[in-house]
């Protein structure tokens, strides 16, 4: 626990207990106390749900069962991100295990989860804490990537190890999924006396950016490379143990994913993610797409001065929300509190050392700040001449910096990495230069404006239920989407997703985009904190109408319950979604956690054809649990059947006289101990 009084609730998957016998536990923890639940082999603590009143750490894991030899591997363990840090996409790097030994375990986080490897469903319309095990085929293929997707958030943790033989010993890892996650540099020294491996998880257009100890991994042909079959997109990097030097370096300007592999022959299995699993806002260099807090500029000369960051951010919008000079005279001017520039205004008549500080915000709320540091030299040098230009990837344009009339000593650095005096863009956006005179640096900017005739009618859309986009337009020739290779112009979307395409307008201008569309779930009831003491809570409505548990209908929607004995019990919600439609949601609430029940049994009946009483039923408050058998006075069985089922004499074509006939009920309660009654009934004429 991170603070006082931390109250916390564990609920294991249905079918499975912990040590003590219970499947679940509340308890309160003051700061820096700890609470340790475990089971047995032959349970399963995939899919226990671990929920707290303020925030804790927790670390979860368990021996592996695959091992070849038959006996449990290493106790793998990891500390366990919460679900707000899940995502849909995860990319899985073979390890060095053979089958089934090198596998990953999945963890539904809601209900309705559907669940593919490389496009093969593994899991559908799974519910919340549905939880399975999927063994990579074949022989080792160290670095080879799985493609794992998913319609909800989900936990997957692999198993590998570092060695390769018959009964290695095995390390797990949760793996972060990949949307605006991971690292742009790390530095790592491995343990003496293991055979340690990297593999690093990367998108395939970085991987010619991905540096080892400063030099490209594609000069060195010890280093493995292999791309996704499935999704090209990705690739996985394996340096094995004989290329990875004791202390070594990657870096790259695209965030990647670091796993480390570890093993000592039979005796030692560790495996490990060292790179970022969080999503935080970080204001980056302009040139070299790395976090850091000052960015020096050397020598400048004229005035106003631009201003540039790059940052790494799970959101597309930011705000700069200050901008101050804070060493030398002058004004920072932000004439767009949205965009990524901003100019400094010196006195031309200072020369010295000049500080701006830049404060700057993401869409969700995180900052960060940023440092400038420059010597100013007053000029009134322009290299570009023009403000604002016009480009489209299909029709580029050629800029040109002016060199001030010098012929010796000029050196261009473009924004794009060209050094020449010309440079060809081909996307919308800012475009800058640094001309360098040896004593003094200069930069300026161009805004290059979109030269598309298309504008998109529809941008982020969430709607309840699926929707017809019309995206036709008379200045456009065609639209592809990229991800359903169609050129349809009009689509009906059904399913969560991001659609990307790009639009041809009558001029040929070529425009990239994405569709964003969410489909908002359906209300639904929330059991709070669960059996027996249920919080029902309706959730997702625009309207509220009634709720139903049994035959008792709420016009509240928050019901506080305690059951006292086990059963099965209907549960409606009545309600208005998201788009007014009415909603008439109907689930059953099982009461599994107690083990006592309510049962009505009749002590007798009279099967005389008169049409009252000729049937005998029983009622239990768990029908599919109980079945129930009557025999007569020597034993013969006549009746046997569920609870929910009436024995009927004459629609079986028996005929029972009045006399006395013993009954059995078998009741296989939520412990999956067997109950076992016996009653007396009487047949009456």
């Amino acid at each position: 626990a991170l603070e006082d009084s931390t109250e916390v609730l564990i609920k294991a998957r249905p079918g499975n207990v912990f040590d003590n016998g219970n499947d679940s536990v509340v308890f309160i923890l003051d700061q820096g106390q700890s609470w340790v639940s475990t089971m047995a082999d032959d349970d399963e603590l995939l899919g226990t749900r671990v929920t707290a009143s303020k925030p804790i750490a927790v670390t979860a894991g368990g021996n592996h069962l695959k091992n070849s030899s038959g006996n449990p591997g290493d106790g793998g363990i990891d500390q366990v991100t919460p679900v707000e840090h899940l995502g849909l996409k995860h990319v899985v790097l073979r390890g060095r295990s053979t089958y089934p030994q090198d596998y990953f375990m999945y963890i539904a986080t809601e209900d309705n989860t559907n669940i593919t490897v490389d496009g093969v469903s593994v899991l559908t319309n799974g519910s919340k804490g549905t939880s399975g095990t999927y063994s990579l085929p074949g022989n080792a293929n160290p670095g080879k990537p799985y493609v794992v997707e998913s319609n909800l958030p989900i936990y997957v943790f692999q198993v590998t190890t570092g060695v390769a033989n018959g009964s290695p010993e095995q390390g797990m890892a949760q793996l972060p999924h990949i949307d605006c996650t991971g690292s742009t540099f790390i530095r790592y020294s491995r343990a003496s006396g293991l055979t340690t491996s990297a593999l690093v998880t990367i998108p395939s257009n970085a991987v010619a950016n991905l540096n080892y100890n400063g030099a490209p991994i594609t000069a060195n042909t010890g280093i493995t490379v292999q791309q996704s079959t499935y999704d090209p997109s990705w690739s996985g990097v394996y340096i094995g143990s004989n290329v990875l030097s004791n202390n070594f370096t990657l870096d790259c300007i695209t965030p990647f994913h670091l796993g480390i592999l570890a093993g000592q022959g039979s005796s030692t299995g560790l495996y490990g993610y060292i790179s970022g699993f969080d999503d935080d806002f970080k204001l980056l260099d302009p040139f070299t797409a790395l976090p850091v807090n000052d960015v020096p500029l050397g020598n400048l000369c004229a005035t106003p001065i631009p201003l540039y960051f790059r940052y790494l951010s799970c959101v597309d919008s930011i705000n700069v929300i200050s901008a101050s000079l804070i060493q030398g005279p002058g004004t920072v001017i932000d004439s767009n509190a949205n965009d990524t520039i901003l100019h400094v205004i010196m006195d031309p008549a200072y020369s010295g050392t000049a500080r701006v500080k830049v404060v700057v915000e993401d869409g969700r709320g995180y900052s960060d700040s940023i440092f400038y540091d420059f010597e100013y030299y007053g000029t009134s040098y322009e290299p570009i001449l023009l403000d604002t230009g016009v480009v489209c990837n299909t029709q580029p344009i050629v800029l040109a910096a002016e060199n001030n009339g010098s012929t010796t000593g000029v050196h261009f650095l473009w924004s794009n990495g060209d050094t020449t005096s010309t440079t060809t863009a081909y996307n919308p956006g800012w475009m800058w230069v640094t001309v360098d005179l040896d004593d003094c640096q200069f930069t300026d900017s161009i805004y290059l404006e979109s030269g598309s005739l298309y504008e998109a009618p529809y941008g982020d859309t969430a709607y309840c239920d699926s929707l017809f986009v019309d995206f036709s337009s008379p200045l456009v020739t065609q639209i592809y989407w990229i991800t359903l290779d169609t050129t349809a112009s009009e689509l009906w979307l059904d399913s969560t997703g991001i659609y990307p395409y790009v639009a041809t307008d009558i001029n040929g201008c070529e425009s990239e985009d994405t569709l964003d569309f969410r489909l908002i779930p359906e209300p639904y009831i929330d059991e709070g904190f669960g059996c027996p003491n249920y919080t029902l809570t309706a959730i997702g409505y625009t309207a509220f109408i009634a709720m139903e548990l049994g035959d008792i209908t709420y016009s509240i929607p928050q019901i506080d319950t305690l059951f006292p004995f086990a059963g099965s019990h209907n549960l409606t919600l009545i309600a208005l979604d998201s788009c007014n439609n009415l909603d008439t949601i109907t689930r059953v609430l099982e009461v599994d956690c107690l083990d006592n029940m309510l049962m009505y049994v009749p002590t007798a009946f009279s099967p005389n054809g008169d049409g009252i009483n000729d049937s005998y039923c029983i009622s239990s408050s768990l029908p599919t649990r109980t079945t129930y058998s009557i025999f007569d006075k020597w034993g013969n069985e006549l009746f046997s059947g569920r609870a929910d089922e009436c024995w009927d004499p004459s629609a079986l074509g028996q005929e029972v006289f009045t006399s006395t006939l013993s009954m059995r009920t078998f009741t296989r309660l939520p412990s999956n101990e067997l109950h076992i009654d016996e009653f007396t009934i009487h047949v009456l004429p």
